[in-house]
This record gives C-alpha cells, sequence and structure tokens, in this order.
C-alpha cells in the first residue's frame, strides 16, 4: 500500500488501522534498526516540535521518543506539570485547538482514551500518539509484536500468550494485533481481569479474516502448553482512566489471594513444553510480582532485545505518521 496515506494519522488503537497498513508499521520497524546500524542521523525534524503531555509509567518510552527526535533535529517541549491541559474547564477538544501550530506531534500518556479520541477528531496539523491510556499501549505492543515476528520468523501456526491482567492496555492491544495479523493469542488472566466480553466479540470479529485463535482462561499451567511466546506486565489500576502502575491510580496489590500463580516463573515456563519459547517483559521488571527472579536473564528471555528495539520502533513510528 502506498505509505504516504498514513501520514498524519493518529496512532491511538491498533483498532483504527488495517492489516496491511499495521505492515507499513513493522517494515518501517525492521528498516529503522536496520539503519541504526549505520549510526548517521539527519536532522529531519528540524525545526518540528513534539509536546509531551500527561503522566504515565512508560518512562523509558518517553525517553526514546524525546532522545530519537531530538537526535534528529527536533525539539521536545513536556506539558506533564501543566494542570491546565485538559483541565480548569477547558474542553479536550478546546485543548487540541489551542495546540495547532504549536506542534507537529503530541505524544501523550495516563489521559483517558476517550479524551485522546476526542482530541485527534478536532486536531489539524498535527498526529497524536498514544504512549498508554486506560485502555490501549499500542507502542509497548508494536515493539512485542515487531520483537517476536523478528525471533519467530514465521508466526503462522505460532502462539503468543500474555500472563497477567486481562484487562491491562498492554494485553488489549496485544489482543488486538494478534487477532488482525493472524498470531495466536492465549490470554491467562484471573476471571475477574479477564477482558468485557464486548471487547473480546470485537477481538474475535477481527480475527476471522487473519484465521487466529484467541482463548482466555484462568488456568496459567494450561494456558501456556505449546506457547512460542510468553509475556508478562505489571497489573494495572483499577481506576478508570489512570494508566498502569500509576501513582494516582494505586495500582493493584499483585501479592493478593492466588494472584502468586500468574507470576512466571520456571516452572511456568517449563509448563510451556517449548524449550525455544521466548520470555518477553519490558524493563523493568516487575521481578517477583509477575516475574520471578533470574527468569529475564535466563536463556528463553529476550527482553533486553525487547528494550534494544524499543528505538528502531519509535523511529520507525515518526517515519511512518510524520
Amino acid at each position: 500500500m502506498n505509505s504516504a496515506l498514513l501520514k498524519g494519522r493518529s496512532l491511538l488503537t491498533w483498532l483504527n488501522y488495517s492489516p496491511e497498513e499495521i505492515r507499513v508499521f513493522l517494515e518501517a520497524c525492521g528498516k529503522a534498526k536496520a539503519d541504526s546500524r549505520k549510526m548517521a542521523k539527519r536532522p529531519r525534524y528540524r525545526g518540528k516540535t513534539m509536546l509531551v503531555v500527561g503522566r504515565g509509567d512508560s518512562f523509558f518510552y518517553r525517553l526514546a521518543f524525546e532522545n530519537e527526535f531530538l537526535r534528529e533535529g527536533g525539539a521536545v517541549l513536556s506539558l506533564q506539570d501543566d494542570v491546565s491541559v485538559g483541565s480548569a474547564g477547558l474542553s479536550w477538544e478546546d485543548t487540541a485547538r489551542g495546540l495547532e501550530g504549536g506542534c507537529d506531534l503530541l505524544l501523550a500518556q495516563g489521559i483517558p482514551h476517550a479524551a485522546m479520541e476526542m482530541m485527534a477528531k478536532v486536531a489539524s496539523g498535527f498526529p497524536i500518539c498514544n504512549l498508554q491510556s486506560e485502555q490501549y499501549s499500542p507502542v509497548q505492543a508494536l515493539n512485542i509484536y515487531f520483537s517476536a515476528e523478528e525471533l519467530l520468523r514465521d508466526t503462522k501456526g505460532k502462539r503468543l500468550v500474555f500472563v497477567g491482567d486481562g484487562r491491562s492496555p498492554l494485553s488489549n492491544s496485544l489482543m488486538i494485533l494478534c487477532a488482525k495479523m493472524g498470531l495466536d493469542y492465549t490470554l491467562v488472566s484471573p476471571l475477574e481481569r479477564w477482558p468485557a466480553s464486548s471487547f473480546k466479540q470485537v477481538a474475535d470479529s477481527l480475527a476471522k479474516p487473519s484465521g487466529a485463535s484467541l482463548d482466555v482462561t484462568a488456568e496459567p499451567q494450561a494456558g501456556v502448553r505449546g506457547a512460542d511466546v510468553v509475556v508478562s506486565a505489571p497489573w494495572t489500576s483499577e481506576r478508570p482512566g489512570v494508566a498502569s502502575g500509576s501513582a494516582a491510580g494505586g495500582g493493584l496489590a499483585v501479592s493478593g489471594p492466588g494472584r502468586e500463580r500468574y507470576v512466571v516463573d520456571g516452572a511456568l515456563m517449563a509448563a510451556t513444553g517449548n524449550s525455544g519459547c521466548i520470555f518477553f517483559c519490558d524493563i523493568p521488571c516487575a521481578r517477583g510480582a509477575t516475574v520471578a527472579e533470574g527468569i529475564p536473564e535466563s536463556p528463553q528471555s529476550h527482553v533486553f532485545q525487547l528494550a534494544r528495539n524499543k528505538n528502531a520502533v519509535v523511529r520507525a513510528i515518526f517515519r511512518v505518521i510524520l
């Protein structure tokens, strides 16, 4: 497809992109990673400004966005501490209108997803990139999917298993990506943290053209059996509109009754029955809470490759939507 058609489009959720359009992002990730080995930086974004709005726990991803934009000649402004953004009686639509002419890319995190959608509808002259909302984490999911494809090479008949909070923005985003791109997906989560039935129905409908299977179970040992990729992530806050791990939301107690069953440890990785099964979690790993000590450094872990790929994924997003 013509990738130029994606210029200026906001990246809020993978629901808004077709499989062909998602493939443009994935191919851009591979090219950005290959180009990074040359270490040749051009001032692509000289005279352009990226505005960072909101708070969240995606510190290393935010750092990657800021670092890569600065390295290629752009300017970065942060309004994380500006209480006027989306508050003091100013609507989200008016916030977006007020930013026109003041930025070329808006990086948003910890803002209610509905507010991001509202801003994107009226934003003129700049796309919005969702670093993480309470519903979706498209950048983190893209990095995991790209890294999985890179290691598996052929994802046909392969399965990715997410162990943890089934209502987390990462789980939601991975389920949508896998459904659209044809990678089988299993969610292993306590029953009370399963996604809403309406969301699962949407995901199932998206999976029909690709042939991907989407399963949900509360049984960790059975859920990971036959997995090719196992993903772990911190439990999210239960307070609406607050991103994962936000201090404002408090977060779920990972030591609750039965929650220890969902810690990825050596026994759970062995239960996959696949010695080549890949383990992913983003740094910093929630050691002892969602993943056992030693797993991130184990032979099956590609945690540090995931961390290294982050900057290439960020550069790819810039190339596609800017």
